[in-house]
């Protein structure tokens, strides 16, 4: 079940010496709720820090250069979404270049919209939902010639 899936992934986190900024735990008793979650310096080996949770727990890390958040992001098997916070318009179109992800925000998280396509790269999917690129898997291009000059 997933919710027993994201609290293994916090039991994790714990484990792993990364930080516990809040959350971390479910809420109440009834239903399959978990609180909002925040990890800080998560090592990159960690496992939350390279798997998809598909839940609310969020790892951070600090990084130098652009080249190298850029590296760290990549170093994995998985790429459907990625966000950038930044002041700086510039960096934000260097680094989103420079991610293999699916989509990326910026200043934000998780903008979806029909008309934009949907999808992850590497292990988190192929294709896309949503948008004109989605037609492409339930279409089928053919080309078709004629010849209707009389024969010489």
């Amino acid at each position: 079940m997933q919710h027993e899936k994201i609290l293994n992934f916090i039991r994790q986190g714990k484990q792993s010496g990364a930080k516990l900024l809040f959350g971390g735990g479910r809420i109440g008793d009834k239903g399959y709720f978990v609180e909002n979650t925040a990890f800080a310096d998560v090592g990159d080996d960690a496992t939350i820090m390279r798997e998809e949770i598909f839940g609310p727990v969020a790892s951070i890390a600090k990084f130098t250069t652009e080249e190298e958040v850029v590296f760290k992001a990549n170093d994995s098997h998985h790429g459907l979404s990625a966000a950038i916070f930044t002041n700086d318009v510039n960096r934000a179109h260097r680094v989103t270049k420079g991610l293999e992800s699916g989509q990326v925000t910026v200043n934000a998280w998780a903008m979806l919209s029909p008309n934009v396509p949907f999808g992850g790269v590497k292990q988190s999917g192929f294709g896309r939902d949503m948008g004109e690129d989605a037609l492409e898997g339930w279409t089928t291009v053919k080309a078709v010639k004629y010849n209707i000059l009389p024969r010489l």
